[in-house]
């Protein structure tokens, strides 16, 4: 009778620890599919910045582009008003006794 008894106790803590490892199963596994959504969202999320950052990329390689150019064109005006000035306005020769230079004068 008294074996009995143990075994049924045994047996009985048997089924309840197999059923805290099924709890704990069931958590665990709920714990994961939570991280692989939160992984799978945050992998999207990281898709759309990259697209993001690439269009940003694009534009702000086409506004440097546009600058250059820019820059380069008022080189070009600023060397083309220093011509027309010229023209309209020639350097005249100073003479002193010491040295001759030119001079700018408008």
């Amino acid at each position: 009778e008294r074996l009995r008894h143990e075994f049924e106790r045994r047996e009985k803590m048997i089924g309840d620890l197999v059923a805290q490892l099924s709890e704990l199963n069931e958590e665990k596994l709920s714990m994961a599919q939570s991280a692989l959504d939160m992984a799978t969202e945050f992998e999207e999320k990281i898709f759309v910045l990259q697209g993001d950052l690439e269009r940003q990329r694009s534009k702000y390689d086409q506004a440097r582009k546009a600058l250059e150019a820019l820059e380069k064109t008022l080189v070009t005006v600023e060397n083309e008003r220093i011509k027309l000035k010229n023209m309209v306005n020639p350097p005249k020769l100073v003479c002193s006794d010491d040295e001759t230079t030119i001079s700018n004068t408008s």
